[in-house]
């Protein structure tokens, strides 16, 4: 009796064990989907959280003047809102916080209660809110480290009549307080330099005696279907070919990677479900068995089929309600993890945060499954049988092989019957998705390292820029002296003048390029990235990038009115450009210097020069950028308003924060295939314990029962690296397709051969190493007992 209690006690344990695995699996896959899902609506839910603008007005860009009347823009029938904001240029001077040193920057100015109040509110994280009334208070977003909450800041502001970073400020200066910390939306589609925002208050006391430039976030009433007519209605009201940023275009700098990490929340969805499906399914299989391998005694009995099928449902109803409870659980913790990434900075409801509608269905269908799964394998013997004779191939192998090889084939590719049945086509899939998820993640990394590593594929075709300031800016270009200069310096390879301006085409505006070679050459060795087609090579020819054609509705072969002339030109290529706050990197126009002329005559410039001019650097690839830098500033600096390394795009920056989840994910999956292989392994030493004794009373040795493991693993492993690695191959090039489509990045294939070579002995060392504790095992079997007992 008491032995009975005890087996039943143990029974009972496994079952509700049983439970607990099946429960914890499914917790995992509802948290991994709640947090997919969650992750592809974050960034929607932060603009509404937020109240975000639909559109940004850079009046700042054209000859608008420094305070507009946004009251004309207010009245068009597509706005539901505007909300002004100034950029105060100034200086921090010395003196304040150790951490910021003195030097140019500006602040972001609120111009009235709309801007950080009714449009763009932002989710306080640390302190409070500006005061709308103080002149001196700011608060910073999340991406500022030089200064704490509670710092003061002094800042001298330019004069109205000064030019932005030019000599010393001579406007009013201000002590301003930092009152709080925030996270905006700004930060995450404006790249990590932090922003600092002054409060209304500063602007009604010093915007008359500081140089304050306005600009505007805009609300539609119809979101992003009203941007055309409201391209078109700032152009009437502002200025002709006043640039309006598509804030849900640039949001695309955010939605890649939360992409990215939505497709690899649902594969890693996909991938725990795979392994409960393969690990915990088995288990509830084998525990089902019980009563189908008795199925002869049970009936002798008296039971029927419907009764055997009845009792193994019952025996697992514990097992079902264990499953359902620890899934609930497990989702309602496991959910603080999810959203990651990018998508967990931007959930403004980051926490315990269970999604209820996926669950509930999700516990209930656990404990069902359990029950289903149960039923199933009680009523068909034919889930728990493979084919009663070996194939042909196995037959093949055993006929010209030795019999460790031979056998240990069989049982690496033949699950045999009964209750010495293996689950090998549970690790056969288990290795080959391993390799693949590993090949697909060794490929997928390799385009994203090239990427990172080669900014080019994002448009960035320089190593060094400035933008010139004052003097050495010609009406038709840089000062010939200037180029003649940084060429001649240590490091660098080439130079090349770029004129840069916001011209209307066919109406709306858009920036345009044009590179200009250094003195003495007709063609520059700098040029912008193509994507497709050809460089402009005429005056009436242009490239231009995805994103203005498609708000252009144009392609290849269009033509287009460009500029103050009307110029007409043919569109003959696509091409990426130099990243700014003003535009994405895939927005703009490239003409050849005669093409920009025309549009836009020298002698046509206003006095205020809206022609920006820079200069591109290359450098040798021996240089180093840090000692070119320090050269060119101490010959030519004070002649730049800014001279540093280009600008690497938002877009391709943030892809950072996905570097992690594809290893992550490969991990998991490697570790799924050990997991499989380990677990057959294990248990053909446990259940063919009775074969492997017949074979050692017959002769075999202990180190041929050894081979016998080695291998089924071998086999098991080898079988995974044919199918997985050509797969993750296509899988890999496939995914980093999709990336690179969606950022947009000049498309390279990325191959990782060598570390796909490399991966083919290491498996097979890892299938070997998981064979030598089950060889071990059936290698100190002493066959006398073994086949007494059994």
């Amino acid at each position: 009796m008491l032995a009975a209690r005890t087996q039943v006690r143990s029974r009972l344990r496994s079952l509700l064990l049983l439970g607990v695995l099946a429960g914890v699996t499914a917790g995992l896959v509802i948290a991994s989907l709640s947090g997919a899902i969650r992750t592809d609506s974050a960034l929607d839910r932060f603009r509404d959280r937020e109240n975000a603008a639909d559109a940004v007005v850079f009046a700042s860009q054209v000859d608008a003047g420094p305070h507009p009347d946004w009251s004309r823009l207010e009245a068009l029938p597509e706005v539901r809102a505007v909300a002004p904001w100034g950029l105060a240029f100034g200086t921090f001077d010395a003196g304040g916080p150790p951490r910021l040193p003195p030097g140019p920057n500006l602040l972001f100015a609120a111009m009235d209660d709309r801007f950080f109040g009714e449009v763009g509110r932002p989710i306080v994280v640390e302190g409070r809110r500006f005061d709308p009334e103080a002149d001196d208070e700011m608060v910073i977003d999340e991406n500022v480290h030089e200064v704490d909450v509670g710092d003061i800041v002094p800042f001298t502001a330019y004069g109205p009549d000064q030019v932005p970073f030019s000599g010393e400020a001579d406007g009013p200066h201000v002590d301003i307080r930092v009152v709080g910390r925030v996270k905006t939306g700004s930060q995450f589609l404006f790249g990590p330099d932090g922003q600092a925002f002054v409060s209304p208050g500063f602007a009604a006391e010093h915007g008359g005696d500081a140089l304050l430039v306005e600009n505007a976030d805009v609300q539609l009433r119809n979101g992003a279907a009203d941007l055309p007519a409201l391209q078109r209605g700032v152009d009437e009201v502002v200025a002709p070919g006043t640039p309006v940023l598509d804030l849900h275009g640039a949001a695309r700098r955010v939605e890649t990677t939360t992409s990215v990490e939505h497709t690899a929340l649902l594969v890693l969805t996909g991938v725990v479900l795979l392994a409960g499906l393969a690990l915990v399914g088995q288990a509830v299989i084998q525990s089902a068995a019980a009563a189908t391998d008795d199925r002869t005694a049970l009936s002798a009995l008296g039971m029927t089929s419907r009764n055997i099928t009845a009792a193994a449902v019952l025996v697992h109803l514990p097992t079902a309600i264990t499953a359902a409870v620890t899934a609930v659980a497990t989702a309602i913790v496991a959910s603080i993890w999810f959203p990651i990434g990018m998508a967990g900075q931007l959930d403004p409801d980051r926490g315990i945060q269970p999604m209820w509608a996926i669950l509930v269905p999700g516990a209930l269908l656990v404990g069902g499954a359990v029950l289903v799964g149960a039923a199933m394998t009680t009523r068909s013997r034919a889930l728990l049988a493979s084919a009663s004779s070996p194939s042909r191939a196995l037959t093949a192998i055993r006929r010209v092989a030795s019999v460790p090889v031979g056998l240990g084939t069989t049982m690496a590719l033949a699950s045999g019957e009964g209750r010495s049945r293996l689950p090998t086509r549970q690790a056969l899939i288990g290795a080959a998705v391993g390799v693949l998820g590993v090949v697909a993640t060794i490929t997928l990394n390799a385009g994203l390292e090239d990427a990172l590593s080669h900014p080019e594929r994002a448009g960035v075709a320089w190593d060094v820029g400035g933008i010139i300031a004052g003097d050495p800016a010609h009406p038709t270009g840089v000062a010939p002296e200037l180029l003649e200069t940084i060429a001649a310096t240590d490091g660098v390879a080439s130079v090349a003048a770029i004129d840069r301006q916001v011209m209307p085409v066919d109406g709306v505006g858009v920036p345009a390029f044009a590179v200009r070679p250094p003195p003495g050459t007709n063609e520059s060795a700098i040029q912008l990235v193509l994507t497709s087609g050809e460089a402009p090579t005429g005056p009436d020819e242009v490239a231009i990038g995805p994103a203005s054609a498609a708000d252009l509705d144009v392609g290849l072969g269009d033509e287009v009115t460009i500029g103050a002339t009307d110029h007409r030109v043919t569109i003959v290529g696509e091409a990426l450009f130099p990243s700014d706050v003003h535009a994405t990197f895939d927005q703009g126009l490239w003409l050849d210097g005669e093409g920009f002329d025309a549009a836009s005559p020298p002698d046509a410039i206003p006095e205020d020069d809206p022609v920006e001019r820079q200069v591109a650097i290359d450098l040798t690839d021996s240089s180093s950028e840090e000692e070119v830098l320090a050269s060119l500033q101490a010959s030519v600096g004070d002649q730049f308003e800014d001279l540093g390394p280009a600008v690497t795009p938002v877009e391709l920056t943030n892809l950072e924060n996905v570097r992690t989840l594809p290893r992550v994910l490969a991990g998991f999956l490697a570790l799924l295939a050990v997991g499989a292989l380990g677990h057959v392994l294990a248990t053909a030493a446990r259940r063919r314990r009775k074969e492997f004794a017949v074979l050692r009373a017959l002769g075999l040795t202990r180190w041929d029962s050894r081979i016998v493991l080695n291998v089924q693993g071998t086999a098991i492993g080898l079988v995974g690296l044919i199918v997985g690695i050509p797969a993750g191959i296509v899988l890999g090039r496939l995914g980093w397709a999709v990336v690179a489509d969606s950022v947009p990045l000049a498309v390279v294939r990325p191959v990782a051969a060598l570390a796909v070579a490399a991966l083919i002995p290491l498996a097979l060392l890892v299938a070997n190493g998981l064979a030598v504790w089950p060889g071990r095992r059936v290698a100190r079997l002493h066959p006398a007992e073994v086949l007494r007992t059994e």
